[in-house]
């Protein structure tokens, strides 16, 4: 996930010294090491984890949904029930087989109340996950069965067409049952742990994860790397100059203020692709006057979003005035919702917000007052925004304090409802619409600005219900153009995501998830057209 808030690192335990390996990837990542494991475990990079461990259901070289560790499944006529049959011989890496109870196991934990795991709710249309996650029904009343070794069961609480997508995220990876009934959550230990995915882990120390070709994993022959090192930098520059040194191969999201150097260094190239993701501040319906639509429409018509791109501050995305990215799957071919306005000249629109503040008692002699909180970057992005939202919000005569914070600071006062105005960015696990529309549900509990529409929340529930994709695609538009309409929070632009790739690695294929696995990349002109 890469999501909106992932845990702080805690490093697995011991470390393990890594052989060098014939044919090895080194690949970069800016930030801190972070907690993605499944099913709440520590210690583990997302993309290192998913080459080590695969679901039922794995991705490929474009990111799309194919057979994983489902060989095949059926899908019953209502779309509620689905049979994987999982192949023959799939082993853990320690050489014991891959069963179906491996997934009861994981899903299990994934809604054990006690556990709280983040991002369990991407897997809520499992039957009676939301009750188990609650605490209200056992966990053997969940909807997933093992009919025998080989063949897994999943009930649907309702129709989810993107539910074979789903199974794509790491919450859907499996657990070795066997080893986690006897040893728990040390089987995550350097001793104890198994993979079941193309790559196994070979060393571990700080801000390196080591993998190496899996001797046990089905596809083994069609890798073509023998080892992976996953590199975190908290230094952008320190990552940066890693690569131009030749000692990084890949360089996953690259912030955009690294351009210039990279235009100015080096001659790898920079692939940058359009990413399912949302920019966008929250606004405290909680908290007066911010419970005026009249004020909340106000601040978001004051806002120039095509002028933001001039500041450079997030080219080449695309400004928004809705949530749903553009060309996310399941949408339909109509136009995107957006506010009746997005298409005025900005006198008119400003001249519209400030008769919208002096209806809701606002003006020269009570000018609104409105602290707006941003996280930190190391590239000073949302400081940029946040200076150049203020400056437009000024036009209207709104006074701006920004409270610049602390990533953890941050989404402790959004959680907590201590703010006005609060910064969001939003990836999304599934390329569904329903994956960003649900934000904005009453229950949510991502969604940071309290919005609350009965119309809003009975919209997603009837589209979640529907079965024909098209009709479906229209109820979600219908859901969307409602929260516009109330303004639950202002868009700010679609997200973009670039990579820095060396001239010698293959097969780092452009798609809106930017997955790009281990198992599909090679290096050397010998293998340029192998994609």
């Amino acid at each position: 996930m890469r999501n909106i808030v992932l845990g702080a690192l805690t490093a697995i335990a011991g470390s393990l010294a890594g052989p060098a390996f014939a044919v090895t990837l080194n690949v970069a990542t800016y930030g801190e090491e972070v907690a993605t494991f499944p099913v709440g475990f520590p210690g583990w990079d997302e993309f290192a984890m998913a080459d080590c461990l695969e679901g039922l259901v794995a991705e490929d070289v474009r990111g799309n949904a194919m057979p994983g560790q489902a060989q095949s499944w059926t899908i019953s006529p209502d779309g509620m029930t689905y049979r994987f049959t999982l192949r023959p011989g799939i082993l853990w890496s320690d050489g014991n087989a891959v069963t179906a109870q491996d997934f009861v196991t994981a899903f299990r934990w994934l809604f054990d109340p006690s556990n709280a795991v983040e991002f369990a709710s991407i897997q809520f249309p499992i039957q009676n996950a939301q009750a188990v996650a609650k605490g209200s029904m056992a966990p053997d009343a969940l909807g997933v069965m093992a009919a025998d070794p080989q063949t897994l069961e999943i009930r649907l609480d309702y129709p989810t067409p993107y539910f074979l997508q789903t199974l794509t995220h790491y919450s859907a990876f499996p657990v070795p049952t066997d080893k986690f009934k006897r040893l728990g959550r040390d089987w995550l230990k350097p001793e104890n742990i198994v993979c079941n995915g193309p790559f196994v882990i070979a060393g571990h120390e700080p801000g390196v994860m080591r993998l190496e070709r899996s001797a046990t994993y089905y596809g083994r022959e069609a890798v073509r790397l023998d080892g992976v090192n996953y590199h975190s930098y908290a230094d952008l520059q320190a990552g940066l100059d890693a690569f131009g040194r030749g000692e990084i191969d890949l360089f996953m999201d690259v912030p955009h203020a690294a351009t210039p150097w990279i235009r100015a260094h080096t001659d790898a190239a920079l692939d940058v692709e359009p990413f399912l993701g949302v920019y966008f501040y929250a606004l405290n319906h909680d908290k007066p006057p911010f419970d005026d639509v009249r004020v909340r429409m106000a601040l978001s018509m004051a806002v120039d979003r095509d002028a933001i791109d001039p500041f450079d501050l997030r080219t080449p995305a695309l400004s928004s005035y809705s949530w749903v990215p553009a060309g996310t799957a399941g949408y339909g071919s109509e136009p995107l919702p957006r506010p009746q306005w997005a298409d005025w000249n900005m006198d008119e629109r400003l001249a519209r917000a400030k008769e919208l503040l002096a209806e809701s008692g606002h003006g020269p002699g009570n000018p609104l007052t409105v602290e707006m909180r941003y996280s930190q970057a190391g590239d000073d992005l949302h400081q940029r925004i946040a200076v150049a939202m203020s400056d437009m919000w000024a036009r209207i005569g709104v006074r701006t304090r920004l409270v610049p914070v602390a990533l953890d600071e941050h989404f402790n006062a959004l959680r907590s409802g201590d703010f006005d105005v609060g910064r969001v960015t939003w990836l999304l696990d599934v390329p569904d619409p329903s994956n960003v529309l649900q934000l904005f549900r009453s229950d949510s509990e991502y969604n940071f600005g309290r919005y609350r529409s009965e119309t809003y929340d009975a919209l997603l529930d009837a589209a979640s219900a529907e079965g024909d994709s098209a009709e479906r695609a229209t109820i979600l538009h219908q859901a969307e153009q409602t929260a516009i309409d109330d303004v639950a929070a202002i868009p700010i632009y679609w997200s973009s995501i670039q990579n820095l790739i060396a001239p010698d690695v293959n097969c780092v294929v452009a798609n809106p998830k930017n997955i790009h696995r281990a198992r599909w990349i090679s290096k050397g002109a010998s293998d340029a057209e192998a994609c």
